[in-house]
């Protein structure tokens, strides 16, 4: 049976346009996707969605990817870049499952009990792609930036806007809070002793690799929903 491939891009149109948008944020010479999702484009993303350009441009990214792989495979230096929007992605993801397993143990408990002792108060996690988490996770990323230097006028406004306008979730679940995500990220495997190397936008097109102690972490994060 053969598969169609647009069929797949459309399933799985999210990842897709997360891929992109998180690679042309590490990229300076990624010009024409970065203009393609830029929000004067936005509208018409959906437009050439099924056409051969953004075949181009996903392949183009992909390539760039490898090339930062290849150059570094030790992630020491330029492939931590690629990690934009993953260090709060991971720790979604990670407490997101961790709410699913306890959704099914209790699922399974709740059958063999009475119905009065059910806790019908269990809130059920959302179902979030992994491209949707580093989404949600840029926009932490951007917000933390323009709190510890400024990085362009109302960026994470913008970059907000601008995935929003492609369908891409922006903020982060309810029932998650943020000192569980600051917990979770503690044990990031980017964290060196009471430190951790945080990837940050500082406009379009430029990121910065910068070392951020925990605990000043926890602290701007309070307020970052």
């Amino acid at each position: 049976k053969g598969v169609d491939y647009f069929a797949e891009m459309e399933q799985y149109h999210k990842e897709h346009h997360s891929y992109l948008l998180q690679t042309n944020e590490q990229s300076n010479n990624f010009s024409q996707p970065s203009n393609l999702l830029h929000s004067n484009h936005s509208p018409h993303v959906y437009q050439i969605y099924k056409q051969e350009l953004l075949t181009n441009i996903i392949g183009r990214c992909a390539e760039y990817k490898c090339g930062v792989v290849e150059r570094d495979q030790f992630e020491k230096g330029e492939r931590r870049l690629l990690n934009l929007g993953h260090t709060f992605a991971h720790a979604i993801e990670k407490l997101c499952g961790e709410q699913k397993d306890s959704s099914t143990m209790h699922s399974i408990k709740s059958s063999a009990v009475p119905t009065t002792l059910i806790d019908d108060t269990a809130a059920t996690p959302p179902s979030l792609m992994h491209g949707e988490a580093v989404s949600i996770g840029m926009i932490l990323a951007a917000k933390i930036a323009e709190k510890l230097s400024p990085c362009g006028s109302n960026f994470a406004a913008q970059l907000k806007a601008d995935f929003l306008k492609v369908g891409l979730p922006v903020e982060v679940p309810a029932n998650l809070s943020m000192h569980n995500l600051i917990q979770a990220i503690g044990k990031d495997k980017k964290v060196a002793g009471a430190n951790i190397h945080f990837i940050l936008p500082k406009n379009i097109g430029y990121v910065e690799d910068r070392i951020i102690p925990l605990k000043q972490l926890e602290e701007i994060s309070h307020d970052l929903r």
